[in-house]
């Protein structure tokens, strides 16, 4: 039962459209883009300064630089809304799951206690059919 439930939920949420958006996140997300992007423009700054400039106006082309990260952070944000709608739904499925777990488990012991109860008043009435029984048969000689 609980293996096949949510399973529309499942195969939406299993599409490549929010594992892509998972991956790309990751990556974005990890330490060595920003390091990357900050390297290459600390590479391109100091071969600017050192070697002999190739371009004459070098803040103009960091201005282009600048608007390009502002565009990718922009192109970005999908990315990050999406995978965190998946994670969300991923924790709905989850915590779905939870409760009917915690709910067949509190069904199953409720089951149980019934029969520990049928079970404990049958041992009551033996015993007092073996004390009643005690009572009437006089002891053996």
């Amino acid at each position: 039962m609980l293996s096949t439930m949510n399973e529309d939920l499942v195969t939406d949420i299993n599409t490549g459209e929010g594992t892509i958006a998972t991956h790309v996140t990751a990556a974005i997300a990890s330490w060595w883009f920003p390091a990357g992007i900050v390297a290459s423009i600390a590479a391109w700054a100091i071969y600017n300064i050192a070697a002999r400039p190739y371009e004459p106006f070098p803040l103009v082309s960091l201005a282009v630089v600048g608007s390009f990260l502002a565009t990718l952070a922009a192109l970005e944000v999908p990315f990050i809304i999406r995978a965190q709608r998946w994670q969300r739904q991923q924790a709905k499925i989850a915590a779905e799951n939870d409760y009917r777990l915690n709910l067949k488990a509190e069904l199953e012991i409720r089951y149980l206690d019934e029969k520990l109860d049928v079970v404990l008043a049958t041992q009551a009435r033996m015993l007092e059919a073996i004390e009643r029984l005690e009572r009437n048969t006089p002891p053996f000689l």
